[in-house]
């Protein structure tokens, strides 16, 4: 019995030591030299999606590489390609999450790799989305919530961009390119499928 419980247990403390050497080979790292523009105007372009609780640890927090490791070790263990993209989805929200806290705080740096991950992770969505697509499953509710995270972490950008240090701006919109891709990505999903996708606010 006990080593039958000791094998899932040393497989989880494996897979942790991997995934944190990962993590600090891949870690994402700044430095801005500029102050933020602190008299910038917000996004009046409200998207109706409610981000999820990021919790109580940061990019700041000496916790914050187990907790990167958690969510992959979770992530890993989903069970098929559409729960994968639903988790993938969570995580972008709550990096998006991390940024916002992280750019209250004036933590520029931190918020700009929370956000990077953020995009990363809205990506990975889509393509587990595509994956579990062509395994057969039916995706398009799943597509329409997706079109429209994407939209709103589309404004979430816009907004950290106009407060965000000079030299960091360029890096936040091109950061911002993952949701415009995956809003236009899933968008012409929808319209394939004969879906009416959630509307562009943004657009021109």
């Amino acid at each position: 019995m006990a080593r039958i419980i000791a094998v899932p247990v040393f497989l989880f403390f494996a897979l942790a030591i991997l995934f944190t050497s990962v993590y600090k080979a891949s870690s994402l790292q700044y430095d801005f030299q500029y102050l933020p523009n602190v008299t910038a105007t917000k996004v009046i372009n409200k998207v109706d999606y409610n981000l999820p609780y990021p919790g109580n640890i940061h990019p700041n927090s000496i916790l914050w590489p187990i907790k990167v490791v958690r969510d992959r070790v979770l992530l890993l263990f989903k069970q098929n390609s559409l729960s994968k993209a639903e988790a993938s989805l969570l995580l972008a929200d709550k990096r998006l999450g991390s940024s916002i806290v992280m750019y209250r705080k004036g933590d520029y740096e931190s918020g700009v790799a929370a956000a990077k991950k953020s995009g990363m992770y809205l990506e990975n969505s889509y393509n587990y989305m595509i994956k579990a697509k062509e395994e057969g499953v039916s995706v398009e509710e799943f597509a329409y919530t997706l079109a429209v995270a994407s939209l709103k972490h589309w404004q979430v950008l816009e907004d950290l961009r106009s407060s965000s240090p000079e030299d960091a701006q360029p890096i936040v919109n091109q950061i911002n390119d993952y949701a415009r891709m995956v809003y236009e990505k899933t968008t012409q999903l929808l319209n394939e499928s004969g879906k009416t996708p959630p509307p562009n606010p943004f657009k021109n």
